[in-house]
């Protein structure tokens, strides 16, 4: 936990831009409707609190089709 409170996050799959979610944080999207989703993808998220520092974490998942 950092010093400063979460106030943003930006979401990317497959370092595609999807959106940004403000604090209360919420955010979804449908895999079908993705043009670049692939068997295995990234998703990305970029954080941003209060004082604007910045930190960023990948994971890996997969979709059945």
């Amino acid at each position: 936990t950092g010093y400063f409170q979460l106030s943003k996050i930006d979401i990317f799959i497959n370092d595609v831009y999807l959106g940004t979610s403000n604090s209360p944080f919420d955010f979804s999207f449908i895999p079908s409707e993705l043009d670049n989703l692939k068997s295995e993808n990234t998703i990305k998220i970029i954080s941003y609190d209060t004082a604007y520092n910045r930190s960023e974490t990948t994971s890996t998942f997969k979709v059945a089709q």
